[in-house]
């Protein structure tokens, strides 16, 4: 039956849509006859979810999944008819982000809105790190992606952009968040594997001495004397004190902490301390100066817009 709110004579959702987002939005129907099913959807996705937190998207087959069940494969494609299916249902269902309701967004600035939305993006990756695996297949269509975008564009619902800046300024929140959750999961990765010196080119600065010369790369030359590019942890610039402060940055954090509970079970101990503890990981610092550069440039523009002509 369509939606209450539908439009007349709109098609009924569950056939208008893919099979998977019917799925995922609890519109597709259940078989009428034979007994109650033992399997479901959810356990399904839950337990393949259990499996990819412990081991990688890697190890997440319709077998192993079953074989976690105590169940056959046919089983599982009864409710599943595929990985791919499973894998879209797995990345929606693994959204664990607690999102804020309108009332207790209401009088939030923009800037707190956007900076934690984007910050628990980023810690959202690093409890998943599998989920930065998953290619990107289009516009967020999923009902955690859909609940998640629409609290981003919560926050930026009375600055004075386009419909089209506000999507633009959205992908480049989540592009962000993204991108340093994965340097932060693949640094960890290669730590673990090659040691702390290794990835931080401890060394280096005298080895390639002779090849990085001030003549040749005069730039950054100078950082390597510095001691900041080849072994040590990067301490680029603080985010500008303006930007959100620290009691509200506390609080953030703090927020994030109460809402991790099992689902941090299965990830190996080094990721998650990068989860608890925000300084432990590698890109960190780097992660608040790009994310302050956003922030602060939409405010400069948010500005000259406000201001009028001259």
């Amino acid at each position: 039956m369509p939606e209450p709110d539908a439009p007349a004579g709109s098609p009924d959702p569950a056939d208008a849509l893919p099979p998977v987002l019917a799925q995922a939005w609890g519109l597709a129907r259940t078989p009428q006859r034979g007994p109650k099913p033992e399997l479901s959807v959810e356990s399904i996705v839950d337990a393949a979810v259990r499996i990819a937190d412990a081991e990688g998207l890697e190890a997440v087959t319709m077998a192993r999944v079953a074989r976690e069940l105590g169940f056959t494969p046919m089983s599982l494609y009864r409710h599943v008819t595929s990985k791919d299916d499973l894998v879209q249902l797995m990345n929606d269902a693994a959204f664990d982000i607690p999102i804020p309701s309108p009332e207790e967004s209401a009088g939030v600035p923009w800037r707190q809105t956007l900076a934690a939305w984007t910050r628990a993006v980023r810690r959202h990756y690093l409890r998943h790190p599998w989920k930065l695996d998953i290619p990107v297949s289009g516009v967020p269509s999923m009902p955690n992606a859909v609940r998640l975008a629409d609290w981003a564009l919560r926050g930026m619902r009375d600055l004075p952009l386009t419909d089209a800046e506000r999507i633009s300024l959205l992908l480049t929140l989540s592009a962000l968040a993204h991108a340093f959750a994965r340097l932060d999961v693949q640094l960890m990765r290669s730590a673990r594997e090659y040691g702390d010196d290794r990835v931080l080119g401890v060394g280096l600065d005298r080895a390639l001495a002779h090849l990085i010369t001030a003549e040749k790369y005069p730039d950054l030359h100078r950082l390597i004397a510095a001691g900041v590019y080849f072994g040590s942890t990067p301490t680029g610039p603080a985010p500008a004190a303006g930007l959100v402060e620290a009691g509200q940055l506390a609080e953030i954090d703090q927020q994030a902490k109460n809402d991790r509970h099992a689902k941090d079970g299965g990830l190996a101990e080094e990721d998650k301390l990068a989860v608890d503890d925000d300084g432990a990981a590698p890109t960190i610092v780097e992660f608040e100066y790009a994310l302050t550069l956003v922030l602060e440039g939409l405010e400069a523009r948010v500005r000259a817009a406000t201001a009028g002509p001259e």
